[in-house]
């Protein structure tokens, strides 16, 4: 009976359906608009596990980009701290699941990229953790 649920559960992780909740942030990317999805609708100082989409913003369709990187930058006097993520496809075209552990509390600068069928996208804008 375990192994049934612990199997249920992966698909659901999976699936980019357990992460649910409006976009804490949303950007245009070329000709697509990407949303950042996170249950407590913001990044904490925490690991966080966030939903990424790729949405054609006429049809509102899911679209699948390829290879997507997330990346936080926080410059301080002297120094720059960065916040790599981890990104894995949900296995819905176009849903990315991110998994991201900001050092601190703050106001962080954001670089979202994707390399993939959809030629190769680059978007940067500010974020803020919250404690």
């Amino acid at each position: 009976m375990g192994g049934i649920i612990k199997t249920c559960l992966q698909a659901l992780r999976n699936s980019g359906l357990a992460i649910t909740g409006q976009p804490f942030v949303t950007q245009k990317v070329n000709d697509l608009t990407a949303n950042l999805i996170h249950p407590r609708g913001a990044l904490e100082n925490a690991m966080n596990e966030i939903l990424i989409e790729f949405r054609d913003p006429t049809t509102g369709d899911l679209v699948d980009v390829g290879t997507v990187k997330f990346d936080l930058d926080m410059n301080m006097a002297g120094m720059v701290m960065h916040s790599g993520s981890t990104i894995e496809p949900t296995g819905t075209p176009g849903r990315y699941r991110a998994k991201v552990k900001p050092d601190m509390a703050g106001d962080w600068m954001a670089t979202l990229r994707y390399d993939g069928p959809r030629g190769k996208g680059n978007v940067s804008f500010a974020v803020n953790v919250k404690p």
